[in-house]
């Protein structure tokens, strides 16, 4: 059974307008599809922390929103094929930015949390992934363990 959703990549059904990128078009579309399935997600965690100044708090939403786009760009396949490293990175640092930048209403906010959001949210994917490769890597260790008698 597969349990696979194609998603067709078609320009005309997008809301969203990426101006200065340094995306290619192909990611420029993954991005626009990602960003139209998970935007009532994305909304959900903007209506938590509106009108907040606590940094601590701004940075705990960014953090979340990191984490509900890489969720969604790391299963995103074309052709059968995964994304790079690289592309998932680039769609999903450009698509948080995009996210703030469309939704926060509060321009004064806006400033604060787009300088917050450049200043950590790379470290933030970077630590994600490498916390993740090192699970992958216990994981497949444990493995080979149980099942080295075989």
């Amino acid at each position: 059974m597969n349990t696979e959703e194609m998603i067709e990549l078609d320009e005309n059904l997008f809301e969203i307008t990426i101006q200065k990128s340094n995306l290619n078009n192909k990611q420029k579309l993954i991005l626009k599809k990602v960003y139209n399935l998970i935007k009532k997600e994305l909304l959900n965690i903007i209506k938590l922390y509106q009108s907040e100044s606590d940094r601590a708090k701004i940075t705990k939403c960014i953090f979340d929103i990191i984490c509900i786009i890489i969720k969604n760009v790391e299963n995103i396949k074309i052709n059968k094929k995964f994304l790079s490293g690289k592309d998932k990175k680039l769609i999903t640092l450009e698509l948080g930015r995009i996210f703030i930048n469309s939704e926060i209403i509060n321009n004064d906010e806006k400033i604060v949390i787009i300088e917050i959001y450049d200043l950590i949210a790379e470290p933030i994917l970077e630590n994600i992934i490498s916390v993740s490769n090192e699970v992958n890597i216990v994981i497949e260790k444990s493995c080979k363990k149980l099942f080295s008698c075989c």
